[in-house]
């Protein structure tokens, strides 16, 4: 929830329906752990409503389990270790063209940190002084546009598609 009461998880879930199906419980310790910060509290939201899975099968919202390519801590972790880690952001969000989405990290509490993409292409950084929440809700919303994100996107009618984890 914004300082002025806004609440964009739930404008976010009245714009795109989460699965009907519950995600798995999220152990938040191991992931302060790992990251050393807790995640901002509209990004735990997001993740426990929605799960894995991508909107409008563009865009990746990165999940605290164990995944090669969609683990919050295992990005953190691979990116850290290949030297290619940015002390000032951390990724909680891709998309299909493999523009990273991040927090610009700071002293300042995780609620407050601002949205940062990354150009695949260009590798230069655009913030947005926003939350996860707020970002997600006024890009799948049409609010904002990032010119960087394939020009299809998002649909008309967003949608959230879960990532299936089990092989059958």
């Amino acid at each position: 929830m914004t300082d002025d009461g806004i609440d964009f998880v739930e404008l976010l879930a009245d714009l795109v329906a989460p699965p009907a199906a519950r995600p798995p419980g999220v152990r938040w310790t191991e992931v302060e752990r790992v990251l050393t910060t807790p995640p901002p509290g509209d990004y735990q939201r997001i993740v426990e409503l929605y799960g894995p899975g991508a909107f409008d099968e563009f865009l990746w919202v990165l999940q605290p389990m164990p995944h090669p390519h969609l683990g919050l801590v295992e990005n953190h972790e691979v990116i850290r270790r290949l030297g290619m880690a940015d002390p000032n952001r951390i990724d909680w969000a891709m998309t299909g063209n493999a523009d990273q989405i991040a927090w610009r990290i700071d002293s300042s509490p995780p609620d407050t940190w601002p949205v940062s993409v990354l150009d695949s292409v260009s590798e230069g950084w655009v913030d947005f002084a926003m939350g996860a929440a707020e970002f997600l809700y006024k890009v799948l919303g049409g609010e904002i546009a990032v010119g960087l994100f394939a020009p299809d996107f998002p649909s008309a009618r967003p949608t959230f598609e879960p990532l299936r984890l089990d092989p059958s």
